[in-house]
């Protein structure tokens, strides 16, 4: 202790970068394009008044305006006294910059979309079978108008799955924006991973679509099997009704092989392995 008495009671060196704040705002009105966000000072004094300030502590550099909108600028040095934690016992070497340029304006708000800046991993035979929902999906900004202007969209951090082999739901920090205020800081994340399996969905009807009036066309058969690849759970519950399968008038007449393959139209989160048959003859007649 007499050792840490005597090492403090000489006289020290200390430079730190503080970030630039700013202080008596007028009411409806914000920061903006200020040309700096740290300023570096080198102080000295000793070793307890400098142990004082920056052990445990976090200090800010404040800058304190009350002029009319527009651009302004303010000399680093004449803006030391507006800080106070800044003791009249220690004396300051240098400071970096000189200046400091910034810009008053009116402030404006939007409702812009939360956007997750994610990425899934999935465990052997698994998959994504849901979209990924937010809570909330979008977020109020806040802020000078020229920023807000410029805003299209708050992403989340970014934050890695991996080996997922469930559904999920999870709490995500958004990005913080200079100059911007945002009401919430987290966002609500969730999607569903289920193990991925095929199944074959029976005797779904082929349409026949865009037939001319005074036409006909027969398919041979009129029904197939279709063939899907999806979540278990997911296309247990996965009606055929929901399958659509379909031949166009246009196909048959443009055909010069003899049959007609059906174009099969799948939910979502499913993907379209094959028909049985996927070659389907047909007739073409008058009515």
């Amino acid at each position: 202790m007499l050792w840490v008495f005597v090492s403090l009671s000489g006289e020290y060196f200390y430079s730190m970068k503080l970030p630039v704040t700013f202080s008596g705002i007028p009411q409806d009105y914000a920061v903006s394009n200020y040309s700096e966000d740290e300023v570096l000072i080198s102080l000295k004094g000793q070793g307890w008044q400098l142990a004082q300030i920056t052990f445990g502590s976090h200090p800010e550099f404040i800058i304190n305006v009350k002029e009319n909108p527009g651009e302004h600028k303010v000399s680093i040095r004449n803006a030391l006294d507006q800080n106070r934690w800044l003791s009249a016992s220690v004396q300051i070497n240098e400071f970096s910059p000189e200046e400091l340029k910034y810009r008053i304006e009116a402030v404006d708000s939007k409702k812009v979309a939360i956007n997750p800046n994610i990425e899934l991993k999935f465990r052997d035979g698994f998959g994504l079978v849901s979209g990924i929902s937010l809570e909330p999906d979008s977020i109020i900004v806040r802020g000078p108008k020229s920023v807000v202007r410029e805003v299209t969209e708050i992403t989340t951090v970014k934050k890695s799955f991996s080996n997922l082999d469930n559904a999920l739901t999870e709490n995500i920090s958004l990005t913080s924006l200079n100059n911007l205020q945002i009401d919430e800081d987290m966002v609500k994340i969730s999607f569903d991973v289920q193990k991925i399996v095929d199944k074959e969905f029976q005797d779904v009807i082929v349409e026949v679509k865009n037939i001319p009036p005074s036409k006909n066309l027969t398919l041979f058969p009129d029904r197939v099997s279709v063939f899907l690849r999806g979540g278990i759970n997911l296309l247990g519950r996965l009606d055929k009704e929901q399958i659509k399968a379909s031949v166009t008038f246009n196909q048959a007449l443009k055909d010069t092989l003899g049959y007609l393959v059906p174009i099969v139209t799948v939910p979502e989160y499913t993907t379209f392995i094959d028909t049985k048959p996927n070659k389907l003859e047909y007739i073409i007649h008058q009515q």
